[in-house]
């Protein structure tokens, strides 16, 4: 074989399989309508907007307040050094509506976990990125976002 075929197929080869390896863990994004709400009785709190949640919702005849969504992270943890690095794309209504998100871990050998502190909103009116405090996880454990979300606010999206 030619000597510039052989370069020309392993420049293809080359470009093949770096096209098929898969992202970075910390490159990830999901929207928020994977969450749940952390009480089965405020399901019905929350609404879905092309992927975003807004507290928007009703309960027994009664304007939503407080209520909170869980919402898990998909992660690929090595054996030791995981760290969940989230950024929270939201956006509140009004300076008193609450807006507050925080990681949080599950170990689920003990059933107890740890939490990296949580984060206010800053601004209401349009969305912000509410970077949270890295907060180590370990591969026998689960590691999630919350948000404490009041009536209007919305939670769009999540990066890690």
């Amino acid at each position: 074989m030619k000597p510039i075929v052989k370069l020309s197929m392993l420049a293809v080869a080359s470009a093949l399989a770096t096209v098929g390896v898969a992202p970075d863990a910390s490159a990830r994004n999901t929207a928020a309508f994977i969450g749940r709400a952390r009480d089965a009785a405020e399901a019905s709190c929350f609404n879905e907007s092309y992927g975003s949640l807004i507290n928007d919702g009703f309960v027994g005849g009664q304007r939503c307040g407080n209520s909170v969504i869980i919402l898990p992270l998909v992660m690929d943890p090595g054996p030791f050094n995981n760290w969940a690095r989230v950024t929270v794309t939201a956006k509140k209504p009004t300076w008193t509506t609450t807006m507050n998100c925080a990681t949080f871990v599950f170990d689920k050998a003990t059933g107890g976990g740890w939490s990296g502190g949580g984060v206010d909103l800053t601004t209401t009116g349009w969305y912000e990125n509410i970077k949270l405090p890295d907060t180590p996880y370990y591969p026998d454990t689960s590691p999630f976002a919350a948000c404490a979300v009041g009536p209007g606010a919305q939670v769009v999206q999540l990066v890690y």
